[in-house]
C-alpha cells in the first residue's frame, strides 16, 4: 500500500495543502511550528482517526472552522486505486472508503496502515505497559484476522467480571464469567506469543544494525503465572479481585519485555540509545507487516535528526531507506538528513501550514 496522494484541509495551522507523494521516501522540512508534523499527524488520522499529539481531537480542526478533512489516495494490492477519507467535527466522525462508509475503526487501520517514531515512542522503552500493548496488539491484529473478534469478546466478559467484583455480587456471579475470559484469553495469549517471537527474528539484524554495541532480547510477559492456566488463576485470585474492585491477571495486564544485555533496557540505554531502540522495534513491525501483508504500511518518523550524532543518524537514514515501507520524515533544515542514496524522493518544504514540493 502507498500513499500516492493527501489532500488536507483545515488541520491545525494546515488551511489546504495537497503532497502528490514519492512511493518511497518524503522528507517535509521547515522551521518550529510551520507545520511539519501537522502533516505526519494527518496522514496519522487518516489511518487511526486519532492524534499523537492530543486526545481532544476538537484542537485539531483549525480555528473558525467547521470541520477538518484528510483524503489519501492509496494504491493498494495489484495496482488497485481508491480513496481514502475522514472528516471530523464538533459533532463527531465521518470515515470513507473507495466512496462507501466504513465501518468502523478497523476498516481504516487495514486501509491506511500507519506506524509511528516520534519522541513519544520513547515510551515503549521507559514507560509503563500500556503503549507496548497497544504496539503489541497492533502487529497481532494486522498479522492475524481473527485478533480483533477475540479482543472484542475478552474485554466485554472483562467488562462484566469487573461490574460484579464492584457491585459486591456472588462468587457465583462472578464467576460465571471465567469459562469466557480463560478461554478467549488463552487464545489471544497464543496469538501475541507467536507475534512476539516472529517479531524478535527481524528484530535481530535491525537492533545489530542501528544498536550494534549492545545485545536486545524481546521477551513476553502474558499477564499471569506461566506454571497455570488463566481459568484456574482467576478462581484462585477471586477474594484479592474481590479487595482490588477488578480483575488484576489476564491478557489485559501483559507486557513486552525489551531486555537489553540481559536487563530492563530502559536502566542500560542512553537517550540517543533509546531513539535507535525505538527505531529498531517500529521498523521490524513495519518488514513484519510486509512480510505477512505483501504491502507495505506507511512508517512516519518526526524529526529524525533530534537526539542522534551523525553516526547513527546515518545508520538511521540507511536502514529506512532499505525497508519496504513508505516513509515520511520531518526535519527542521533540508540538510540534516542525508538524502543522496533515496530514489526518487518527494521532498517538500512547509512554511506557515503552506506546502511546496521541492524539485530535487
Amino acid at each position: 500500500m502507498t500513499l500516492q496522494v493527501l489532500q488536507v484541509r483545515d488541520f491545525r495551522n494546515i488551511a489546504q495543502a495537497r503532497l502528490e507523494t514519492s512511493a518511497r521516501v518524503n522528507l517535509i522540512f521547515g522551521a518550529n511550528a510551520a507545520g511539519k508534523t501537522s502533516v505526519l499527524e494527518a496522514i496519522y488520522h487518516l489511518g487511526r482517526a486519532r492524534s499523537f499529539r492530543t486526545g481532544n481531537p476538537r484542537e485539531l480542526i483549525r480555528s473558525g472552522c467547521p470541520h477538518l478533512q484528510v483524503y489519501g489516495v492509496v494504491m493498494g494490492e495489484r495496482g488497485a486505486v481508491r480513496p481514502v477519507g475522514v472528516q471530523r467535527s464538533s459533532r463527531g466522525l465521518t470515515l470513507r472508503i473507495a466512496g462507501e462508509p466504513a465501518r468502523g475503526l478497523a476498516d481504516l487501520a487495514r486501509a491506511v496502515p500507519v506506524l509511528l517514531l516520534n519522541s513519544n515512542t520513547h515510551g515503549l522503552v521507559d514507560a509503563g505497559p500500556q503503549q507496548r500493548r497497544r504496539f503489541l496488539d497492533w502487529g497481532v491484529f494486522q498479522m492475524e484476522p481473527g485478533f480483533l473478534p477475540l479482543w472484542r469478546r475478552y474485554r466485554r466478559a472483562l467488562s462484566n467480571r469487573n461490574a460484579a467484583l464492584r457491585q459486591g455480587q456472588s462468587s457465583a456471579l462472578i464467576s460465571a464469567w471465567t469459562p469466557e475470559l480463560a478461554n478467549v484469553g488463552e487464545r489471544i495469549d497464543t496469538l501475541r506469543s507467536r507475534f512476539v517471537s516472529a517479531l524478535g527474528e527481524v528484530l535481530g539484524p535491525l537492533a545489530g544494525q542501528l544498536l550494534p554495541e549492545q545485545s536486545i532480547k524481546l521477551g513476553y510477559r502474558r499477564g499471569w503465572s506461566q506454571s497455570e492456566a488463566l481459568g484456574s488463576a482467576l478462581e484462585a485470585a477471586l477474594i484479592q479481585d474481590r479487595r482490588s474492585g477488578y480483575t488484576r491477571q489476564g491478557p489485559h495486564a501483559a507486557d513486552l519485555g525489551i531486555h537489553c544485555d540481559g536487563a530492563r533496557a530502559a536502566s542500560r540505554v542512553s537517550r540517543g540509545q533509546q531513539k535507535a531502540l525505538v527505531a529498531a522495534l517500529v521498523c521490524a513491525q513495519a518488514s513484519l507487516y510486509r512480510r505477512h501483508q505483501g504491502r507495505d504500511c506507511v512508517l512516519l518518523v518526526d524529526d529524525l535528526p533530534a537526539e542522534l550524532d551523525s553516526e547513527r543518524r546515518a545508520r538511521l537514514t540507511r536502514a529506512l531507506v532499505e525497508l519496504p515501507v513508505q516513509i515520511f520524515v520531518t526535519s527542521i533544515e533540508q540538510k540534516d538528513v542525508e538524502i543522496e542514496g533515496w530514489v526518487d524522493p518527494g521532498v517538500f518544504e512547509i512554511d506557515a501550514g503552506k506546502v511546496r514540493k521541492v524539485v530535487y
